[in-house]
């Protein structure tokens, strides 16, 4: 058993602000009603694969924003939203810790994100990956990946035990866009 506790907090902002509120390095996906963008926060700037310098735009509904160590959730609501901060560690959120979730069992998961690496990549920190029926998708994870690997989304599973004995999932946080070698298609 490896047990623990989960920390939150949370807060009324912009997605703007809930960004800046999260330090360091981060993966950030932004939905919008036209269009959904993965984005990294590095050196200080928002960068997409297009975009030096990317903002979140006024019509983002729905933001994610994480590291190994956090995660940030943010959903539009009114003229501003609601952002929660979720970390093993209360030193690691902003503003002191509104709830906490003591866990039984701290799982580590991949989920497969479709696409074959490309050797044509974008400048910086994303690498393209492509399958012929959908298209690209650019995730910041290291250009260079060899034919054989596949992108994937690193998570961390939460176990605890209800009244009944019984154990289940009461929260997931995403931790990483990686690679991973040796997964058939």
């Amino acid at each position: 058993m490896n047990g623990g506790t989960l920390y939150w907090s949370t807060r009324r902002c912009s997605a703007a602000e809930a960004l800046a509120a999260s330090p360091g390095e981060i993966t950030v996906l932004a939905a919008t009603p036209t269009e959904f963008v993965v984005a990294a926060h590095r050196n200080g700037a928002l960068v997409t694969p297009e975009q030096p310098s990317w903002t979140v735009p006024i019509a983002c509904f729905q933001l994610t924003a994480f590291d190994r160590e956090r995660e940030l959730r943010w959903l539009a609501d009114g003229e501003d939203g609601t952002a929660v901060w979720l970390a093993e560690s209360a030193d690691l959120i902003p503003g002191p810790a509104s709830e906490a979730l003591s866990y039984v069992e701290r799982l580590s998961q991949r989920f497969v994100l479709w696409g074959r690496p490309e050797t044509d990549t974008p400048p910086g920190v994303f690498s393209t990956w492509s399958q012929a029926r959908i298209g690209q998708a650019h995730y910041p994870c290291p250009p260079g990946a060899d034919p054989a690997d596949r992108a994937v989304l690193d998570t961390v599973e939460y176990v605890t035990v209800d009244d009944h004995g019984n154990a289940a999932v009461a929260d997931t946080r995403l931790t990483a866009i990686s690679t991973i070698r040796g997964i058939a298609a």
